[in-house]
């Protein structure tokens, strides 16, 4: 049986409902390969440890276009955007198990769920929508942004994702590119 681990992390609550994003970042064998890695990015594009938001442009778009380029993570980046809502936990469930269902639809694996900021109360709950969706849950973990660096990762998919959804120019065009190849994947 396979060991998954699903990153995830959400924009969009300061938008009081009206958009909501969901990225989550799936990872199999290749992982501890890709934080070592990933770090090595962070430190080449000087984007550091920093969330997406506190990055400034450049370094941002130095960190998307190297990331972009890791073979690992073709078609392990999903999302999911929302409208009107502010049941955010309920959608962030649905997101993981479109995600995980889109990734190994034959749910041979045991899957550990890494989200941002999730309340140490909401874990046993988060797990438990799981199961009863049939995801094969091995636990529910919460983390920080600067935790490591697929954490750190989900972050800054939810940020870029975010601001192509929104147009901003330079990175609008390398969202449609990621989507065309299937890279960055809508559930």
């Amino acid at each position: 049986m396979e060991k998954l681990y699903a990153y995830v992390d959400e924009t969009g609550q300061d938008t009081e409902g009206k958009f909501f994003l969901v990225a989550v970042i799936i990872v199999g064998n290749e992982r501890d390969g890709l934080l070592t890695d990933l770090e090595n990015i962070e430190r080449q594009s000087r984007k550091g440890i920093q969330s997406w938001r506190q990055t400034n442009l450049d370094r941002r778009v130095t960190y998307i276009d190297r990331v972009l380029a890791d073979a690992r993570l073709e078609g392990a980046i999903f999302y999911s955007i929302y409208l009107d809502t502010q049941d955010y936990q309920a959608v962030t469930n649905e997101t993981i198990r479109r995600a995980l269902d889109t990734q190994a639809p034959e749910r041979r694996y045991k899957v550990t769920v890494i989200i941002d900021g999730l309340y140490r109360d909401a874990m046993r709950g988060v797990a438990v929508d799981l199961r009863h969706a049939g995801i094969p849950v091995k636990k529910v973990r919460s983390s920080r942004d600067q935790t490591n660096a697929l954490g750190r990762l989900a972050d800054a998919m939810a940020g870029f994702i975010r601001d192509g959804e929104e147009e901003i120019e330079v990175f609008e065009e390398r969202l449609l590119n990621a989507k065309e190849r299937n890279w960055i994947r809508v559930v």
